[in-house]
């Protein structure tokens, strides 16, 4: 007497591959969040070379600056910090906005998921504009303390500056990449590996700066010159993708079937 065959619904092949399947779609590639995160950088770029600066000292003060001979007073002084103040903050927070949105997605593609891609979208353009405009906040600061003690191009302050901007900024990034998983374990650590990532970015940025533009003036919270600027804003991208991205547990492997022959 024959035994009926198993149907499709009970097999242990099918069951057993269908984890892993589940577990890859929740992990987007290291090449995609990292070409993300550059279309991001290149993004955000951009925005800040059209609008960059976006808040100006009166018209009588740019006179006075543009004179080298002119003394400024104690007032005019702090209207200018003022102003590099709030331009740090907008151009971090553009930055910020646009490698939180853009990295934030990579997580609902991978799972062709529209919902998710939108909300990842969403969550990492807030928390990119937060923490953006809290690295520019960071970054001054130390920038500010270089001022007030005339170490204004140290080398140590300079990557200290660097590494808080960044370091901040970054956190919007791996809470973009995190949230849209709805795992609390996930967004935590995806949010510690980017600060690290940005931290490193911001340490790694002025040396590779001084070798690859000598000319380039790092010494401020927002460099200057376009390809200076445009090595600055991939940093953070690049070292967050890959260490959130490059170092996420890999999912478990199937188990063997095993056969029987009675």
């Amino acid at each position: 007497m024959e035994e009926p065959a198993p149907s499709p619904d009970s097999s242990p092949v099918e069951a057993s591959l269908s984890p892993p399947v589940l577990a890859s779609e929740s992990s987007p590639s290291i090449l995609f969040v990292l070409a993300m995160g550059i279309a991001g950088a290149v993004l955000a770029w951009f925005a800040i070379e059209t609008h960059y600066p976006h808040f100006q000292t009166s018209a009588e003060l740019q006179a006075k600056v543009a004179n080298i001979n002119a003394a400024l007073s104690a007032e005019e002084m702090q209207e200018i910090r003022r102003v590099d103040f709030e331009n740090s903050v907008f151009a971090c927070a553009i930055l910020g906005a646009a490698l939180g949105s853009l990295m934030g997605a990579s997580e609902g593609v991978s799972r062709r998921s529209m919902g998710r891609a939108v909300l990842g979208v969403g969550c990492g353009a807030v928390f990119g504009l937060l923490f953006g405009s809290l690295g520019g906040l960071a970054g001054h600061a130390v920038y500010e303390r270089s001022l007030r003690e005339d170490t204004v191009g140290s080398g140590t302050l300079s990557i200290c500056m660097h590494a808080a901007t960044l370091g901040v900024t970054s956190l919007g990034i791996g809470l973009g990449l995190g949230f849209p998983t709805f795992n609390v374990r996930r967004i935590l650590q995806s949010t510690l590996k980017a600060a690290i990532g940005g931290i490193c970015a911001g340490a790694i940025y002025f040396p590779l700066a001084a070798v690859a533009l000598p000319l380039a003036n790092t010494e401020r919270n927002i460099p200057d010159g376009s390809l200076n600027r445009l090595l600055w804003a991939s940093m953070a991208p690049l070292l967050a993708g890959l260490i959130v991205a490059g170092l996420r547990p890999r999912p478990p492997a199937a188990p063997v079937a095993s056969s029987t022959s009675q």
